[in-house]
């Protein structure tokens, strides 16, 4: 009776340990992993690489996305478990370690509640805090920073196009948790503190923000034309489209359920050529949208109807755009600055320059809970926080 027992035991560990076997090799013969190199980004980034005025056009990518993408939510969610057991494990061997009170314990933290706005930009004076770098271990090539917003639990979501990643921060800006993103992803916006909205190609798709991990969701739409640039507010989003062709880029208005409802052709005099990027931002208040025009040096707002609205010279360039209150937050990349124009008049004024530790600023996040300013800069994958402290 014994040895029938062993003989059994013996025979049922090998047939375990022969499924396991070919499950293991099997997720990792259907692992896709994409690289993304800077110049295969577009004319964006390849403006950004060398400065001068780029002809070349965006590389054809293939219509894979749907066998690719159901590979990276099915991956999504067994990375999500993995980095929600590190977070746990790395929280509770820090607060072992550190028996000081670290910063975020005297943050206020509102993480059940929406998103708190800041009225005037005005009111606040920004200090630099810190800077931190995005990249890890995990990453195939140098990181490239799209997109930054400030989430749930007050963390921070970075898009880097060249990882095909969004990875994700905490409050003492360690990393926490990543997914990946389909390829040629371009640009990033906040839709509420736990969702988020990602272009890719003709496609708007949508990640979820838990607590602690991150999934794409079944919502996405479709957009008419090759999405770049992309902000939602008040239930409306502004896309930036076919921005490499002439007589077909524009501004395309869409609700909340992706339809179109306004198409702003951007057309500029017979000696100038209006050329747009990925930095768009929406006010639905003021029925308008401001666009960066980095060639020509000029933020353009425009009305709803397509009329210009007016248009503010940014003399080293205009890069990422940010609304608050009625002020629009610019970053002057080759000025070294960080500026504010009223909406209503298009008058600008500075709000930091290179001395408060702004160098080569891209892309702009603000959080209203902790009153914070996170601004990508000096390298493609580094971002620095400014503090805010009341006047």
């Amino acid at each position: 009776m014994d040895l029938t027992l062993e003989v059994y035991t013996v025979v049922v560990f090998r047939f375990k340990t022969r499924i396991m076997s070919k499950t293991m090799n099997k997720k990792a013969d259907t692992k896709v992993k994409t690289v993304m190199l800077p110049g295969e980004r577009g004319p964006e980034i390849q403006y950004r690489l060398t400065g001068f005025n780029q002809t070349t056009k965006r590389k054809s990518v293939p219509r894979l996305r749907k066998a690719q993408n159901s590979q990276i939510s099915a991956k999504n969610v067994t990375t999500n478990i993995v980095h929600n057991n590190n977070e746990h494990e790395n929280t509770n061997a820090s607060s072992l370690e550190n028996k000081t009170p670290q910063p975020e314990a005297t943050m206020v933290s509102l993480k059940d509640k929406d998103d708190v706005k800041i009225g005037r930009i005005g009111d606040y004076q920004p200090k630099p805090s810190t800077e931190f770098c995005c990249a890890n271990d995990k990453d195939t090539t140098g990181s490239w920073i799209s997109g930054i917003e400030f989430v749930q639990d007050d963390h921070i979501i970075v898009l880097d196009t060249n990882n095909c990643k969004l990875k994700r921060f905490n409050t003492l800006f360690r990393f926490l948790s990543e997914v990946e993103v389909p390829v040629d992803c371009a640009s990033m916006t906040k839709i509420s503190d736990k969702e988020i909205a990602v272009t890719c190609l003709n496609e708007v798709h949508f990640y979820s923000i838990g607590h602690f991990g991150m999934s794409r969701s079944s919502k996405h739409f479709e957009v008419s034309g090759d999405a770049y640039g992309i902000s939602y507010g008040d239930g409306k989003y502004a896309v930036t489209c076919d921005i490499e062709i002439e007589d077909k880029c524009a501004i395309r208005i869409l609700d909340i359920f992706g339809d179109e409802i306004h198409v702003i052709r951007i057309k500029g005099s017979d000696n100038e050529d209006i050329a747009l990027g990925s930095y768009c931002q929406i006010d639905n208040m003021h029925q308008v949208v401001a666009v960066s025009d980095f060639d020509n040096r000029f933020v353009r707002c425009y009305h709803f109807n397509g009329s210009l609205k007016w248009k503010c010279q940014v003399e080293g360039g205009p890069r990422g755009l940010l609304k608050i209150g009625n002020d629009l937050i610019v970053s002057d990349n080759y000025g070294q600055e960080i500026c504010a124009i009223a909406i209503d008049s298009g008058k600008k004024r500075t709000l930091l320059q290179d001395e408060d530790g702004v160098f080569n600023p891209e892309l702009i996040a603000c959080n209203g809970r902790n009153l914070r300013l996170a601004i990508t800069q000096r390298a493609f994958d580094t971002i620095s926080i400014f503090n805010l402290s009341k006047r």
